[in-house]
């Protein structure tokens, strides 16, 4: 073997990744030469493949090794032919792992400066295979800022650009562990458990014959193995499956360290992203059923229930309701690792050497968002705790264990977001930031304590012998925050002193020493805080502080007290309001199927004149502009100005044209006219008078308009309605405030037609309510849309997919939506990616487009997304406060969670009928609920639309929603707008798609775009037609009708 030993050779090397002397290949030779010298020394002793449990893991760092020195620009002395492939090592193994790897990264003791300074270097390590055994995603967010990419995006397919044959044993294997046994006997296996064995047998020979795959293949394979290894003893243990994945990993980045030239504190942070990203790929893949295998590439990585399959319980679950629960809280996991990520993200962009800064700038947007994340967290907390709850009660104890270690990562999350702030002194501060400050401390200390008694909990379980080492750091790291913390700030001669707490926080770490595997890490810690919390405190007794700390080790509490009484049996008005806000929704959404948010607003009882111009709740002040000419600013009118004008108008109403006289809401008074600032005056003047408003598009053919006046069916809002549907919005508004910590300026562009609702909820009532103005656009003109909304620096706006199209696609977009803050999508669904490309343009790339979801008939949204948070999974928001939602089969029952149906609504912005219609009414409701017409699911309490429920195409009793096609569709670079539609071909319905391109492409290209990217029944089996445009109405929704016309006369064009 070379002299130098493994260590010695790879610290050189990793001096040289770091770029000390880029000239020299000499390290990189020595480390290539100690692979080859332990290959030499271990050949005489390997055996072969079948005799001891062999594997392919030398071959493969033997030649990773050989790549190394290859690469070098001196001649090896070897080759890999020297060496049979067919031999691997088996008793080997033992001293691979336990001999090798841990030399790379020595224990390391913790500073006395700084005893909170975690991770360890080995702690690091051991977090990897800890995190594939345990919990989803046990990684540390406490330096690793580099690779925030890779794990963050979590789409990357870089990592599944080809599957092997290993691989997809590995997959059939993993996508056969979740079938029941009615679908086991339809397949050549008796059992499951033959099933089982059988295709894991399969998996681990072809697995070991394939030494010669890359790491990244037989690493992607060992992950999927160790996720549904059947039995606990030697190859059949998870845990053998996960040492072999990080082995792997581990030469995959030692090689790419050798490629890349990146920094070997980077290279060790690699191995931890590079594995999460790759488990939470292969996890999403492995999941689908076996018949999905085929007919769903990938290229949808999103978990769902319906991933694991509907009807399994055995062996992996013990009844449905624990399966549920692990389904339920894996999901949730998942959704706390893009948290963590976006934490990281967040504390890596303020950078964190600032951290240590004592007189750092804490700015009101850094303030919003750490409010936002810690509202996320808490949250997810809520709902690990509401299962925990659940699953004890039950006595399920499979999901026990892993809602305990979410609930303590959820907290110790909190712990590490305020984390940066605990240094500083409020007083050197103004508000807000002070009083941030000061609660950053509270909250540290408060996860603390949650986290003792949580770790107290799961420590008294007599099965739970040890606890993982990479749970660890999320114990230790906020108590021992704490317990520094306290010694700062509190003298201990102090009668304030809350010494049980401080003795409780001890007893967790003195247990902990005990009973987790990483003893010594766990001393060190103790050790750093007991000389922590004695030091600088002049006139402190050491021997007491120190006797009470020890004393801890002994003390024994016997009832550990609990935040909740368990929850299972749904009795209203007895528990109900003991339940946090989430957990309360999931109690009345299981109980009743109805959906609805965490909280309610009470509405007060005025018309909405008086709301506008006589409450105590409308922001505008008297001489306010309210209404402004955006091509000539000259042209407005104030608040006051606007009064006046609405009591003249009413009068004459009254006095000329008799409005009101028959009553309320007897006489109709159409509005024609596009977008100018007297237009709402107008609106006022007309409900002050008694009558109804109803507006016409300026747009409207002769025929339209007459139709509109002389015939019923328009839908008929009260003050009511209007009245909910302001409030609401502005308590919205008020919320985002309060985060944000300083007054928003609301400034919007009337852009979008006023005949709609989103314009006389979004125009007329909305901004007037929560006192900004509204600059008027006579008609749309994207130019002079960019122009005004620089110019007068708009800050919010609702608007339609076709102009957030434009936005994403057009080179003339630059800086002119720099101060926008709020983006609001609605009318149609906005696809993904064209979310995220439109986002990308807006508020410096700061500001997010959410989607919101409602019908004239429900004023406007019903869905929305509080003001300052985000979602990028597509959805339309949660329900908004005050409204209920139901999903319905065709027979009107009650779909289950995460199934698709149409959306019924209840709620005080509902419309109670349409005018003059009371046929077409009592067809709109059931039992006072309104049908909407719109499919939708419900995943997360986010809604998702599917389409409307007559325009669903069905091909071969499968439904194909339009609006995902044209979603998919609109992500290529050429198309610039499109539309699907079913069209009826050889007994069955199959989508047409219609498409406005930029360049020339053929049908051809894109039928095989959209064939990637779905599956095969969803595919554009009717062929693609080339129009000049997608006929839409006014509100920017498609006219599929007219589309399906033009196809029934058999026309290319329209």
């Amino acid at each position: 073997m070379a002299s130098k030993s493994f260590e010695e050779a790879l610290a050189a090397a990793e001096k040289f990744a770091e770029g000390e002397d880029a000239t020299k290949r000499g390290p990189w030779d020595e480390l290539a030469s100690w692979y080859w010298g332990l290959w030499d020394e271990l050949g005489s002793g390997i055996i072969q493949d079948g005799q001891n449990g062999g594997g392919p893991q030398l071959n493969t760092m033997h030649n990773a090794g050989h790549n190394i020195y290859q690469n070098s620009d001196r001649s090896g002395s070897a080759s890999t032919d020297s060496v049979s492939q067919s031999m691997t090592y088996g008793s080997a193994q033992e001293q691979l792992i336990m001999g090798i790897w841990p030399g790379i990264d020595e224990m390391e003791g913790l500073s006395q400066d700084n005893p909170f300074d975690l991770p360890p270097k080995s702690f690091r390590d051991e977090l990897v295979i800890l995190y594939f055994k345990h919990v989803h995603p046990l990684c540390p967010v406490f330096d690793e800022v580099e690779f925030h990419n890779a794990y963050y995006r979590r789409g990357d397919m870089a990592l599944l650009k080809s599957i092997t044959l290993v691989e997809f044993q590995a997959l059939i294997f993993a996508g056969a562990m979740h079938l029941n046994y009615e679908q086991i006997c339809k397949t050549k296996y008796t059992s499951i458990i033959e099933c089982h064995e059988s295709l894991f047998e399969s998996a681990r020979k072809t697995y070991h014959a394939s030494a010669k795959e890359s790491p990244i293949s037989l690493a992607r394979a060992a992950i999927l193995l160790s996720f549904w290894s059947p039995f606990s003893s030697e190859e059949q243990s998870n845990c053998y499956w996960v040492d072999q994945a990080f082995i792997h990993a581990r030469v995959a980045i030692l090689q790419e360290l050798d490629y890349a030239h990146i920094s070997v504190s980077s290279g060790r942070r690699k191995i931890i992203w590079w594995c999460c990203q790759l488990r939470d790929s292969m996890l999403a893949f492995a999941l689908r059923r076996i018949n999905r295998l085929h007919t769903e590439p990938l290229t949808q990585l999103i978990v769902t229930p319906e991933d694991f399959g509907v009807e399994s319980a055995e062996p992996c679950f013990m009844s449905p309701i624990s399966k549920t629960l692990s389904i339920d809280n894996f999901i949730k996991q998942c959704e706390l690792s893009r948290v963590m990520a976006r934490i990281m993200m967040f504390q890596g962009k303020l950078g964190y050497a600032k951290f240590n800064d004592r007189r750092r700038n804490v700015d009101v947007n850094e303030i919003m968002e750490v409010i936002s994340f810690h509202s996320e967290v808490t949250a997810l907390r809520e709902d690990f705790e509401f299962s925990l709850d659940i699953s004890r009660k039950m006595s399920m104890d499979r999901c026990d264990v892993p809602c305990q270690l979410s609930k303590i990562i959820s907290d110790s999350v909190i712990a590490v977001l305020y984390f940066p702030y605990t240094h500083l002194n409020p007083y050197n501060y103004a508000l807000p930031a002070s009083k941030f400050i000061e609660g950053a401390v509270q909250e540290v200390m408060d996860s603390a304590s949650r986290i003792a008694r949580s770790a107290e909990d799961l420590l008294s379980q007599s099965d739970n012998n040890s606890i993982p080492l990479a749970l660890g750091a999320y114990i230790t790291f906020p108590i021992v925050l704490k317990l520094t913390l306290l010694g700062d700030t509190r003298k201990p001669s102090d009668s304030a002193i809350d010494l049980q707490e401080m003795r409780s926080l001890m007893r967790v770490l003195y247990i902990l020493k005990s009973r987790f595997s990483g003893g010594q890490f766990v001393s060190n810690v103790i050790d750093a805080v007991i000389k922590r919390v004695v030091h600088g405190d002049d006139d402190n007794e050491p021997g007491r502080l120190l006797s009470l700390l020890h004393d801890a080790a002994g003390y024994i509490q016997e009832d550990v007290d609990r935040e909740l009484d368990i929850i299972i049996r749904y009795q209203p008005g007895q528990v109900i309001h003991r339940l946090f806000p989430s957990q309360r929704r999931v109690v009345i959404q299981t109980a009743t199927m109805v959906y609805q948010a965490d909280q309610n607003y009470t509405v007060p009882d005025v018309d909405v004149l008086s709301l506008l111009f006589d409450s105590k709740y409308c922001d505008a002040a008297e001489d306010i502009k309210i209404h402004i000419e955006a091509g000539n600013d000259a042209n407005s009118v104030t608040k006051s100005q606007v009064r006046d004008l609405t009591q003249r108008i009413a009068h004459g109403l009254r006095s000329k044209f008799n409005v009101g006289a028959a009553g309320p809401g007897k006489d109709v008074v159409v509005s024609i006219s596009s977008g100018q600032p007297l237009l709402p005056v107008l609106f006022y003047g007309v409900v002050a008078a008694g009558g109804v408003y109803s507006a016409a598009s300026s747009s409207f053919t002769t025929p339209e308009l007459a139709r509109q006046i002389t015939q019923g069916g328009r839908v008929l809002l009260s003050h009511t309605n209007i009245v909910s549907a302001a409030f609401i919005t502005g308590e919205l508004g008020r919320e985002y405030t309060a985060k944000r910590g300083s007054p928003f300026e609301y400034r919007t562009l009337a852009h979008l037609p006023a005949a709609h609702i989103a314009g006389v909820q979004g125009y007329f009532i909305n901004p007037f309510y929560m006192g900004g103005p509204v600059y008027w656009m006579p008609k749309f003109d994207f130019r002079n849309f960019l122009a005004y909304n620089k110019r007068y620096r708009i800050t919010f706006f609702f608007s339609v997919p076709p102009i957030y199209l434009l936005i994403a696609k057009s080179p003339a977009v630059t800086d002119q939506f720099e101060n926008l803050e709020i983006a609001v999508s609605g009318a149609a669904p906005l696809g993904k990616e064209l979310q995220l490309a439109a986002s990308q343009k807006l508020g410096k790339g700061k500001t997010f487009i959410s989607q919101t979801w409602g019908l004239s008939e429900t004023t406007g949204s019903v869905t929305a997304m509080p003001w300052g948070r985000n979602d990028d999974t597509g959805s339309v928001s949660p329900v908004l406060p005050n409204m209920q939602l139901r999903l319905v089969d065709d027979d009107g029952n009650d779909v289950a969670p995460g199934q698709r149906g149409e959306v019924l609504v209840k709620g005080p912005v509902v419309t109670k009928g349409y005018h003059n219609s009371p046929k077409v009414t009592k067809e709109a409701f059931v039992d006072g609920w309104f049908l909407t017409g719109d499919v939708a699911e419900i995943r997360n309490n986010l809604v998702y639309i599917v389409d409307r429920k007559k325009e669903l195409i069905k091909y071969k009793g499968l439904q194909v929603a339009p609006a995902e096609l044209e979603a998919i569709l609109l992500s290529h670079p050429i198309i610039l707008d499109a539309a699907v539609i079913g069209v009826e071909q050889e007994g069955t319905e199959v989508p047409r798609g219609f498409v406005v391109v930029g360049k020339k492409i053929s049908e051809e290209e894109i039928k095989s775009f959209v064939k990637s990217k779905v599956a095969s029944y969803k595919q554009l089996r009717g062929g693609v037609v080339f129009v000049d445009a997608i006929p839409k109405n006014a509100s920017g929704k498609i006219l599929h009708r007219e589309l399906r016309d033009a196809s029934k006369k058999s026309t290319a064009k329209l």
